[in-house]
Parts: C-alpha cells; structure tokens; sequence
C-alpha cells in the first residue's frame, strides 16, 4: 500500500504578515527611517517562504519518506519503526519545526493531528498529518 499526505501553514499567517509590512512601511515613512524598511522586508520574505512551505509524507512498504520545504528529504526505513503514537498538535508551540522531549523533532502544519515515530534507536520525529485513519491503515498494512 502507498500512503501520502500534504499538509501546509495556515494561510492566516499571510495576512499577519502583510498587515505588519504595512506598519512597519508606514513607521519607517513616519519616522524616515529606511533601517525598519530593512525589518519589514524581512517580515515579506518569511511571509512568502511561509505561504509556499508544505509537509509532504510519502510512504511505501519499504520507507515513509517526508519532506518539509527547504529542509532536505529524510527516509524512515519502516522496518526501524518501533511505536506509532497520534497526538493533538495544539500541544506544540505554534506551527513549524519545533523540538520536544516527549515527541522529538516535531514538523507542525495546520492540522489537527501528528504521528509520533519512535525509531528502534529511540528517536522520534514527529508530523503533522490531515488524515489519523488513512496513516493507521498504512502502518497496520506495513507493520
């Protein structure tokens, strides 16, 4: 069996992001100066890379591959799977790639549930997927 799953940063994000373009752009003409300029361009450039960054998790009976935007493709052999656990993302600070001593590295989009991969070497790596019971049928087919 194939799994896949796609999952991507809340789009309110982009509009945080623009409303503080707009301030910034409006406290760097106020007060002339170009140095907040400097700041609000910043703030557009993380706007976009957010807008265009997805988790994508690819799976098959051999590996369950993810790829989260910039950062490079990493493979889990599905034989070094030791325990599945679904958790709440709403327990992570926020979206994006966070780190917890119970979960691991921990890649947050927006959605609601993540799966918690404990490796036979005890790391973990935790991701956010849209679908709990499309991936329990992937892993119980696999496993």
């Amino acid at each position: 069996m194939n799994y896949q799953d796609k999952s991507s940063f809340p789009k309110f994000l982009s509009v945080i992001f623009i409303f503080q373009f707009i301030i910034f752009v409006i406290f760097s003409v106020v007060n002339k100066d170009p140095s907040i300029m400097y700041w609000s361009i910043l703030l557009v450039a993380l706007g976009i890379i957010l807008i265009f960054s997805n988790l994508t998790i690819k799976g098959n009976e051999q590996f369950l591959i993810y790829k989260f935007s910039f950062l490079p493709k990493k493979k889990i052999l599905v034989e070094d799977i030791e325990n599945i656990e679904f958790t709440n993302t709403s327990q992570f600070l926020g979206v994006g790639v966070n780190f917890s001593k119970k979960y691991g590295i921990a890649i947050i989009t927006d959605t609601k549930t993540a799966v918690c991969i404990t490796k036979k070497n005890g790391k973990k790596i935790t991701l956010s997927i849209t679908d709990e019971n499309l991936f329990n049928e992937y892993i119980k087919q696999v496993l």
